[in-house]
């Protein structure tokens, strides 16, 4: 076991911490029946047979699609990026249906922060989580003024704590859907 403080703090672990952190992950990984599967230029249509195919054979729980605005899909004509990454969007959804295993497609965001490609993709995902890491680059600012008065208990939290700038923050949207952080019931008489 290594105490989340030792990552965070400066200087990082020790040396022995990083032999352990390697012999857990290689005791780790050893065990879990994972896959990766890395062609060269991804369509939907490879990724839904191979994860069909895993299915069949050893089960799916999980699918990670890293990004979702490389894989190719079928264009015609008509059709535009948008509408491409939509296709995709739309593709990994029924497939994590049809297989009943979770997706987790990771997405590229435009300069706004929103979703790059296509609002589609905030439509189709039962849960959205976006990672944000504070600019390094960005100036210290003084201590903000509160609007209340603070317990003396509680801590000053200012961009200036070096923990906080390190810190990486999660924001999950809950969408309709199931809920990721239960697992699926099964269903009466069910193996």
């Amino acid at each position: 076991m290594i105490p989340m403080h030792h990552l965070t703090r400066q200087g990082g672990l020790t040396p022995e911490g990083w032999v352990t952190v390697e012999r857990l992950g290689r005791e780790l990984f050893s065990t879990l029946p994972l896959r990766v599967y890395r062609p060269g230029g991804a369509a939907l249509r490879d990724i839904e047979s191979a994860a069909r195919s895993c299915a069949r054979g050893d089960g799916l729980d999980l699918l990670v699609v890293d990004y979702l605005q490389l894989i190719e899909v079928e264009q015609t004509r008509t059709s535009n990026r948008e509408q491409a990454v939509a296709a995709v969007s739309r593709g990994l959804k029924n497939l994590s249906v049809q297989l009943e295993c979770h997706v987790i497609a990771l997405s590229q965001l435009n300069d706004d922060g929103m979703v790059r490609g296509s609002r589609a993709i905030k439509n189709d995902a039962s849960v959205m989580i976006k990672v944000e890491r504070p600019d390094m680059d960005e100036p210290e600012s003084p201590p903000r003024r509160r609007s209340r008065p603070r317990d003396r208990k509680e801590p000053l939290r200012t961009p200036r704590d070096p923990l906080r700038r390190r810190t990486t923050a999660l924001f999950a949207v809950r969408r309709h859907g199931t809920d990721l952080t239960h697992p699926p019931q099964q269903p009466p008489g069910a193996v």
